[in-house]
Formats: structure tokens, sequence, C-alpha cells
């Protein structure tokens, strides 16, 4: 189990989100999908992974002005 400090880092971060309006959601990832998630990261696409799968959850489901 986590320590008390890293517990309340966590649980500040989660409710700081959480007021911004995210919301946040576990999901599966084909091994494949994660491989090439890796390796954007890795070629400095973006800085990690969470930005990453948010990058591609915009392009796919943004509503775009037209």
């Amino acid at each position: 189990m986590a320590d008390p400090l890293s517990q309340a880092r966590v649980k500040k971060l989660r409710e700081a989100r959480k007021a911004l309006g995210e919301r946040e959601t576990n999901v599966w990832v084909p091994a494949h999908i994660q491989a090439a998630i890796d390796r954007a990261v890795e070629a400095g696409q973006f800085p990690n992974r969470r930005l990453a799968i948010i990058h591609a959850l915009e392009q796919t489901f943004a509503e775009r002005d037209m």
C-alpha cells in the first residue's frame, strides 16, 4: 500500500482534475496500440502516454468547427 503522503498527493491531483471537469477512465489497451503509443512518446512526439492518448481521443471525438 502507498504511503500516506503519496496517497494525499494522488487525492489532491484527482480532486484538482475533477474540478477542471476531467474524468478518470480506465481502459484495456491492446498490446499493438500500447506499443505505438510508447514509440510516439520515445520519439518525442508526446511528452507522456497520457497526452498521446488525449490527442488521439480529441482527433477522433472532439467537435470540429465547420
